[in-house]
């Protein structure tokens, strides 16, 4: 097997759950839900780096909202209604639109697969690494968008 043809061993990046604190069972931390791990280089192609962008976007939306909540429960100002309510208008002015645009790079990513098809001497290999990352990224961004509409 030549250098070119070995395939290599990449560290995952992500977690398993969309909650940096989550747990599948809720053994270790308020249950959340399951995503797949980052498994990808990014390489030369800049589709399967978009897709990890929006993967890692996907978290951070999650990571952003739980430290707002936690950042107003701290601070005591603030009542129930009122955490909800800051809590609401956080996500649907900041989280909101950044997982729309990344469900819109999905959506391009999903149209460059068809299009790498439909070309007569593609690799069969990319394409397939290409539907895996887009796997991974969409689990990350449905995950977080169900997190925030919670």
């Amino acid at each position: 097997m030549t250098d070119v043809n070995r395939p290599t061993q990449r560290m995952p990046r992500g977690r398993q759950t969309i909650r940096k604190i989550g747990s599948l069972l809720g053994f270790h931390g308020p249950v959340s839900l399951r995503i797949k791990l980052w498994t990808f280089g990014a390489k030369s192609d800049e589709t399967v780096a978009a897709l990890e962008r929006v993967y890692f976007t996907a978290l951070d939306a999650v990571d952003r909202m739980d430290d707002r909540n936690q950042r107003n429960a701290s601070s005591r100002r603030l009542t129930q209604e009122g955490m909800k309510a800051d809590t609401s208008q956080f996500a649907q002015n900041d989280l909101l639109p950044t997982l729309n645009r990344a469900r819109e790079a999905i959506s391009r990513a999903k149209a460059e697969v068809a299009a790498r098809r439909a070309k007569p001497k593609q690799h069969v290999d990319e394409i397939s690494e290409l539907e895996e990352a887009i796997a991974a990224a969409e689990s990350a961004v449905e995950a977080a968008y169900e997190e925030v509409r919670l």
